[in-house]
């Protein structure tokens, strides 16, 4: 019953591979049932096709005796070429599809395992057939007494003497009598001796090596620092902090260099990486307001993986910003020239150009929005905790992840209103998933809308899921809305952002961005000679050169007043 049932499995598989399952050839993915089964039949159908031809079971059912039918179960042995491919199947799907990861290392080891267990299965087979031979006068089923015992006995018999003969343990306890019982455990030593000793010995030692030297590079990078900082008398706090930072560089990022990742892969993959880290903040920055698509996914180009110690600070109010950065990943908090401190979320930009632009665009805030969380009524969990993320017009701010039911928490943000006469200020709260190593999932978004007052007024939001279409749970909170007394009202655009934990961000030179304003600028101007008078920087230069300006006879073909910013228009072919 188990033979016909895998005969079942692997003529069905036959089927939905020539019928069924799309293929990926040479990048592309094959849809077409007649293009994919073509590739099938030309590269992978002969082997399968052989060993699913069922000629042990007709011989069974034509009456033939349990030795023929083994025999001609042998055919079937061609399918263990196919064993390597479903395993690899079936990691690439844990590893692509779910949160479970299959190292190589451990891959190696299951499939020496699974080697062993089908070596042995099979030289057991063989050592029974052996040993049950009606012509032999004794063999050693009758030398260790078995041939009263039923089959099942028997086989495990032989598995035994097979388990432990491959694995070159050699107990001994089944006795080999006959010259070809003889014969067939010294070519059994010989295969167990390459597959155990050889193979399963050099997969362990490679684990073990690469732990070693991981673990060894590790340790000698940071007797390095050490050497190096006391010889130099660097100061106490600040050896704490570069031996903190090896400290997560080997544990949380597992010695994973993005930028060395980044420039592994193709220009455009890179971009591509970018693009979904980096584009949506920038266009949502009001310095690059003017700019268009194209031109932002040009600059992107330029931008490169950061990592920010804790208690670094990457604008200070005062000093001048060199850096636009995008926060990916981390605790990051912002501080403005009145001491008000507020937690910047995912996606947020930072830099004393994007909240100069803000300032311009939207005015000096004139209230103060409070929100006080009290309790929250949320769907649960278990793979993440959740926070809130409050958004008035370009301005954005978070709450802190919240791991209990403890929600009670002020959240400020000051906000500009207009000049009617309803004083009041919308704000969008968010709630999101806070998750280790993965991409923070959105739980639901809901309004809440604050008139000014000094008395402040508890409510409650509902929080909907977009694309479940359903209200998914409600927060309370106190909601304030005041205007900012003159102590309290910020006298700069500038603050002073600060690293509060090791925070990933992707990192933007304020020299690129003003050079690309300026190209663009200029390249609207009537005159030829205008356009190019302040050339962008080197590497938006190359770029530009590169895709937009192969000839000099496209660069003159612009007509007199015609602004160039269309040739910033398709971000996918920049």
């Amino acid at each position: 019953m188990v033979d016909l049932l895998v005969d079942v499995f692997f003529i069905a598989d036959i089927y939905c591979r020539a019928r069924k399952f799309a293929v990926t050839k040479d990048g592309f993915l094959i849809t077409l049932p007649h293009e994919f089964g073509k590739i099938y039949r030309d590269e992978e159908s002969a082997v399968d096709l052989v060993s699913s031809i069922p000629i042990s079971t007709i011989v069974c059912i034509g009456g033939a005796d349990g030795r023929v039918y083994g025999m001609c179960r042998l055919l079937q042995f061609l399918r263990i070429i196919r064993f390597g491919k479903y395993l690899d199947g079936i990691v690439e799907f844990l590893n692509t599809r779910t949160n479970f990861v299959v190292t190589t290392a451990s891959l190696r080891v299951c499939q020496i395992f699974l080697i062993i267990l089908f070596l042995c299965h099979w030289c057991c087979c063989i050592f029974h057939f052996m040993g049950d031979d009606e012509n032999s006068q004794l063999t050693w089923i009758e030398s260790d007494n078995m041939q009263d015992e039923d089959l099942g006995k028997r086989y495990l018999r032989s598995f035994y003497w097979a388990m432990y003969t491959i694995t070159t343990i050699g107990y001994g306890s089944v006795p080999v009598v006959t010259i070809p019982e003889r014969v067939f455990a010294m070519m059994t030593m010989a295969v167990g001796a390459v597959i155990c000793d050889a193979g399963l010995t050099a997969v362990l030692a490679s684990i073990v090596a690469n732990k070693d030297h991981q673990a060894s590079t590790n340790n000698r990078r940071i007797q390095c620092s050490k050497l190096f900082m006391d010889t130099h008398n660097i100061d106490p706090t600040l050896q704490t902090k570069i031996l903190e930072y090896y400290t997560y560089a080997d544990e949380e990022m597992r010695n994973i260099n993005e930028q060395q990742l980044l420039d592994d892969l193709s220009s455009a993959l890179r971009c591509e990486i970018l693009h979904h880290f980096c584009f949506e903040p920038l266009r949502e920055c009001a310095y690059f307001d003017e700019h268009s698509d194209g031109a932002i996914a040009s600059l992107i180009k330029a931008m490169h993986p950061y990592l920010a110690a804790p208690g670094e600070c990457l604008s200070e109010i005062g000093k001048e910003c060199q850096s636009l950065y995008v926060f990916q990943k981390g605790y990051v908090q912002q501080r403005d020239s009145t001491n008000t401190t507020t937690l910047l979320p995912e996606g947020a930009m930072i830099g004393h150009l994007t909240t100069h632009a803000t300032f311009i665009k939207e005015g000096q805030p004139t209230h103060e929005l409070q929100l006080v969380l009290l309790s929250a009524n949320l769907p649960k969990s278990k793979n993440g905790n959740p926070y809130v993320v409050v958004k008035n017009a370009r301005r954005r701010c978070r709450s802190q992840i919240k791991s209990s039911r403890a929600w009670t928490e002020a959240i400020s943000m000051k906000v500009k209103l207009g000049s009617g006469k309803l004083k009041s200020a919308e704000a969008e709260i968010v709630v999101r998933e806070w998750r280790k190593r993965q991409s923070h999932t959105t739980i639901g978004v809901g309004r809440i809308l604050a008139s000014a007052s000094s008395e402040s007024r508890t409510t409650v939001c509902s929080i909907y899921d977009a694309d479940k279409g359903e209200t998914v749970g409600s927060i309370q909170m106190q909601v304030t809305l005041a205007e900012l007394s003159e102590k309290d009202a910020v006298a700069s655009h500038e603050v002073t952002t600060t690293a509060l934990s090791f925070s990933h961000l992707y990192k933007l030179d304020v020299s690129d961005a003003k050079s690309l304003r300026e190209y663009l600028t200029n390249s609207s101007k009537a005159e030829i000679v205008e356009r190019f008078r302040c050339p962008p920087s080197l590497q938006q230069r190359n770029d530009i050169e590169q895709s937009h300006l192969p000839s000099t006879s496209s660069q003159l073909s612009f007509s007199e007043g015609q602004s160039s910013n269309s040739e910033w228009d398709n971000p996918k072919a920049i």
